[in-house]
């Protein structure tokens, strides 16, 4: 009856033809059901989608702290300021959907509850996301150069050997006024990454040129009583790959400065000798205790030499 039926619309319609026709449509309507199936099983609950927008919330708030506070120059340069403030405004953006997602959702069905994979993902995201919010900023020191087992008189850097001098053993200069002096004496004021690109590349410029620079005392284990080293981390977009750069000084009692102590030193230019290699040396003629500076690390633009930080 149904080949009857069908003979006038379709010539070539036969047993065959049809058996294959109502196969191919179950076919497709089980693939649908199947579909459905997964992706409902799949679907995201309110209150997940309300957890990630919390999350993406926390991340823009963040990301405009950091490149609009006042700790900025803990983290990262001006330079890629605007970029992290865009990422912020983005991720605010982000939260904004998720909330405004979750509550259309919550109106349209009754929540589910908040799976046990989504809420370890999100806790494991939040985590570090909330130290760094709760912790206060301190920028790399000469801790971190000992842990990282850093050596610049290639002795141990285990633990310092210096004594427990303070602040307290000398007065404190700003650094305002330190560089002002330096500037009324004409002095060379470089940072030291600028010191260690003169001699790299004008040597005979650099050498026996006064001068007066910033940095943190560090010390380690095998140093002469009257050197220690003068630190600063350099770094090009953020703290994150910021690498320590230094060179020795040489004064009498530099035993007796303790790790982390920033000083103003005033002196001259020297190359010295480390076993057998040069190394960049200041023989000072006055070490200044000073304050840390609002922006401890040097950002420098690596296509050029020219140092981007506001201090020394």
């Amino acid at each position: 009856m149904l080949f009857m039926l069908c003979s006038p619309f379709c010539g070539s319609c036969d047993d065959y033809t049809l058996r294959r026709r109502f196969a191919q449509a179950r076919s497709n309507l089980c693939y649908n059901h199947t579909e459905m199936r997964i992706h409902a099983e799949h679907k995201i609950s309110p209150l997940t989608q309300l957890a990630q927008g919390t999350m993406w919330l926390a991340v823009g708030l963040l990301s405009l702290g950091v490149a609009l506070g006042a700790h900025r120059q803990l983290y990262i340069s001006d330079s890629i300021a605007g970029i992290v403030v865009a990422g912020g405004v983005a991720a605010l953006l982000a939260a904004l959907f998720q909330f405004f997602t979750a509550l259309r959702n919550i109106r349209a069905e009754k929540p589910e509850s908040l799976r046990f994979g989504a809420a370890l993902a999100l806790l494991i995201f939040a985590l570090p996301l909330a130290l760094t919010i709760l912790v206060t900023p301190r920028p790399f020191g000469a801790a971190s150069l000992h842990r990282s087992g850093f050596q610049m008189f290639g002795g141990s850097s285990d633990s310092a050997s210096s004594t427990t001098s303070t602040h307290a053993s000398g007065p404190i200069i700003s650094i305002d006024e330190a560089y002002k002096q330096a500037v009324s004496k004409k002095l060379w004021t470089p940072s030291i990454a600028d010191i260690l690109l003169g001699l790299d590349k004008q040597m005979a410029q650099t050498v026996d040129r006064p001068l007066a620079t910033l940095g943190f005392v560090y010390r380690e284990k095998g140093m002469p009583a009257d050197k220690f080293g003068l630190m600063r981390y350099a770094t090009v977009h953020c703290s994150a790959e910021a690498r320590p750069l230094g060179v020795w000084v040489t004064t009498p009692n530099a035993n007796t400065y303790a790790d982390d102590t920033w000083v103003w030193v005033t002196g001259k230019m020297e190359i010295s000798d480390l076993n057998g290699r040069p190394i960049a040396q200041i023989r000072a003629d006055d070490v200044q205790f000073t304050e840390e500076p609002a922006g401890p690390y040097i950002f420098y633009n690596r296509f050029a030499s020219t140092n981007t930080s506001n201090t020394p």
